[in-house]
């Protein structure tokens, strides 16, 4: 099972930080907009929790790559390069252990100076 003891404080800033998207605290789990899933949960049991129209979720079935949040930065910065309009919601995403990345995020860097940055090893 996985560890959910910071979910609720993680959720309520979400929330927070997006009051024009009207998002709301449900505890009836048929109603939900965004739906959180532990990492060993089984397709099978997946869908019938992502089958209604309009729910977002942190994973779908068979695509359980995207989980790994390297290869799903990846895909997004394609995505933003292609078509910036459509994903300028998702932050730029570096991976430092590539020279290429390591010198986007020093010139990011020096650009936004009042942002907080997250590193996972």
């Amino acid at each position: 099972m996985a560890d959910a003891s910071k979910a609720e404080a993680v959720l309520r800033k979400i929330i927070e930080l997006r009051p024009d998207a009207k998002w709301v605290e449900e505890i009836n789990r048929t109603k939900a907009k965004l739906r959180w899933f532990q990492p060993n949960i089984k397709d099978e049991e997946l869908l019938p929790h992502i089958a209604t129209k309009g729910t977002l979720a942190n994973r779908y079935p068979d695509i359980k790559v995207l989980a790994h949040k390297d290869t799903f930065a990846a895909l997004m910065n394609i995505c933003m390069r292609v078509n910036p309009k459509d994903y300028d919601m998702i932050p730029p995403s570096f991976n430092l252990s590539l020279p290429g990345d390591r010198k986007r995020f020093e010139a990011y860097q020096l650009e936004q100076k009042d942002i907080v940055y997250i590193a996972k090893p």
